[in-house]
């Protein structure tokens, strides 16, 4: 045992250091050279057990070692390096030295301190800030340092050095121990002499590393710093060009700061600048009867009648306290001292992150105030009229309903009358009646009949347009499919090519929708009727939030020029001999498409045949009902 004082030198030592070294390096000359096949064999079969609490240093080093083909496990503090220890003995553990629970020196002195492990070589990584970290790991039995940041290169060949030590057969393992003096304590270390001597090279050749670092960085440090000084002497030129340039910008904004005054100055609005109290220090012009004198410094409640004055401060102080605009109207003293109304906007103006002042914008309103009361009188005067008039369109409505019934009750009772003795005659009289008087008669009890149908379809239409709605969904494809078999016969259907396309669903009253699709279908049957292969497609589409439905088919079609013409109550483009009807499916049709807030339109051409239109919308609305006079 001897006692030295750390840090002094002396021939003795330096000898014995030298003499180790040598030793060393001849030792390490006793292995095998190995090819490069059978070196990356034995690094397959190497495992290095990484112990680091960081995951990205940890997983950084794991994929760097793991490239050179070695076996490679993390653990993420000392004490779980010591349970894997227990179970399985790697070839090697590298360890921070920073680390919860148990630290990189204190699981080192475990491993070194174990019979099982102490052969295992420990490197430890540290910064080596401070010479208390040698001291440290030469205590613990360190067998090598790794400075951080480290080069990746000079890590592996550390790893590889260290690795191949381990293969070396020593004659004898030589003890060392020693007690030194270190800022004023004594500290002992015992090692092995060749892990002593082997840690403190490592150490040595870290800091030639190091040094060499250092040199490198200095090269860079003089090559920038040459680099700034010509960057200086460019920057020099171009601040004077920049000085210039700053001079002309001034010149500038002197003359915009005129021209934006100018413009301030001949606005038509006031616009006005006061303090956090209030006080006027600007003011773009004066109404008449004021003067600069009577306005700055002045407050501006001054300016204000007493009703509105506590309304003002409010807004004024709400405008500095949440720093947002406040747009108000309120009435303040104008032309010789008239009251006013005025719009105004208050705009907090900042400065440090604080309203220093605050701006006022006011246009004078007065006129259109008295604009607005005069239509709001005239509105309410319409609204009165319009409650009048409603009324009397009810009134209306009611004598129209009382009047179709009795169309209904008073025409069709005369009409049946008729057509049910015309009956009778053509049946009891047949043999008396010659075959002209039963032509007059069957022609009599057609157009009876027609008449009949009409007064039907008449009152039909008009309920359309009186009657509630009751919404709810339907399904299109099934609806449409069934009012075109209630409105063919069986032998029609045999001779019609029928395709239904799968139709969007829809949200209407389905009491509606079915007369809807009965007309569409029915008029289709019976304008392809005279065709020798009637065809006949019923599809649809959703477009812009609307469901569109059409029905088409190649009958005798229409003149596009007379399309507008179709859902007119009684209009009909084709003669009543070629095709029967009343001329009022059409308009019952788009009635009721229009009480849903959709839309009816049709395409055609002469011989070819017609497509009829119908849209809904995709979501159920509530649309006002406009009653229409016939």
């Amino acid at each position: 045992m001897r006692i030295a004082n750390f840090g002094m030198r002396n021939n003795k030592s330096e000898m014995q250091l030298i003499s180790y070294k040598i030793f060393y390096n001849r030792k390490l000359n006793i292995k095998t050279e190995m090819t490069t096949k059978r070196k990356s064999a034995v690094q397959k079969s190497m495992e290095i057990l990484v112990v680091e609490d960081s995951l990205t240093q940890a997983t950084q080093i794991k994929h760097l070692l793991e490239s050179q083909h070695y076996k490679v496990s993390v653990a993420q503090n000392g004490k779980l390096a010591m349970d894997r220890l227990s179970k399985h003995k790697p070839s090697l553990v590298i360890s921070d030295i920073m680390m919860p629970e148990v630290n990189g020196y204190e699981l080192c002195k475990k491993i070194k301190s174990n019979k099982n492990t102490e052969n295992i070589p420990v490197i430890l990584l540290t910064i080596l800030a401070d010479p208390e970290e040698i001291i440290e790991g030469l205590s613990c039995g360190a067998d090598s340092f790794i400075t951080k940041p480290y080069n990746e290169n000079y890590l592996l060949t550390h790893v590889e050095r260290i690795l191949s030590r381990e293969n070396v057969v020593y004659k004898e393992k030589v003890p060392f121990s020693t007690q030194i003096l270190f800022k004023g304590k004594k500290r002992f270390i015992q090692a092995e002499q060749q892990n002593v001597i082997r840690l403190m090279l490592d150490i040595y050749e870290s800091a030639i590393h190091q040094n060499e670092l250092l040199i490198q960085t200095q090269e860079e440090l003089k090559l920038l710093n040459e680099r700034l000084e010509s960057l200086v002497g460019d920057r020099t030129s171009d601040l004077a060009e920049e000085i210039k340039l700053s001079n002309q910008i001034a010149n500038r904004l002197k003359e915009s700061e005129e021209r934006w005054r100018t413009l301030v100055l001949t606005m038509p609005e006031y616009i006005g600048l006061v303090d956090c109290e209030g006080r006027f220090l600007f003011l773009n012009h004066y109404a008449e009867g004021f003067s600069e004198k009577d306005t700055i410094g002045k407050s501006h409640l001054e300016f204000i009648p007493d009703e509105w004055k506590e309304f003002y401060q409010k807004k004024f102080e709400e405008c500095i306290e949440t720093r947002k605009n406040q747009i108000f109207e309120y009435s303040a003293y104008g032309d010789n001292n008239a009251i006013r109304t005025y719009e105004t906007c208050l705009v907090p103006i900042m400065q440090q992150g604080k309203v220093s002042n605050v701006m006022a914008i006011a246009r004078d309103i007065t006129e259109r105030k008295q604009a607005e009361k005069e239509i709001l009188s005239l509105n309410k005067q319409l609204e009165q009229r319009v409650i009048e008039r409603t009324s009397q369109l009810e009134t209306a409505n009611k004598e129209l309903e009382a009047f179709a019934y009795s169309v209904s009750h008073d025409l069709r009772a005369p009409l049946r009358a008729v057509d049910g003795f015309s009956k009778f005659i053509l049946e009891d009289y047949e043999n008396k009646i010659d075959s002209e008087g039963k032509r007059l008669l069957n022609l009599i009890r057609s157009n009876t009949q027609k008449m009949d149908q009409l007064i039907t379809d008449l009152l039909s239409l008009s309920r359309v347009t009186r009657s509630e709605m009751n919404f709810s969904g339907i399904d299109m494809t099934q609806m449409a499919i069934s009012m075109f078999r209630e409105s063919a016969a069986q032998d029609v259907m045999d001779r019609i090519s029928l395709t239904v396309d799968p139709l969007p669903g829809a949200n209407a009253d389905p009491t509606y929708i079915k007369q809807v699709w009965s007309n569409l279908t029915a008029n289709a049957i019976k304008f392809s009727s005279k065709k020798k292969k009637p065809i006949i497609k019923i599809s649809g589409y959703t477009e812009d939030d609307f469901n569109v439905y059409y029905v088409k088919d190649n009958g005798v079609g229409f003149n596009p020029q007379y399309s507008d013409k179709l859902f007119g109550v009684f209009q009909r483009l084709h003669k009543s001999d070629d095709f029967e009807g009343t001329g009022v499916g059409l308009a019952i049709v788009q009635r009721i498409i229009n009480r849903h807030g959709g839309k009816v339109w049709a395409e055609g051409e002469e011989g070819i045949g017609a497509t009829f239109y119908f849209s809904l919308p995709v979501k159920k609305q509530r649309y006002i009902v406009q009653q229409f006079k016939e």
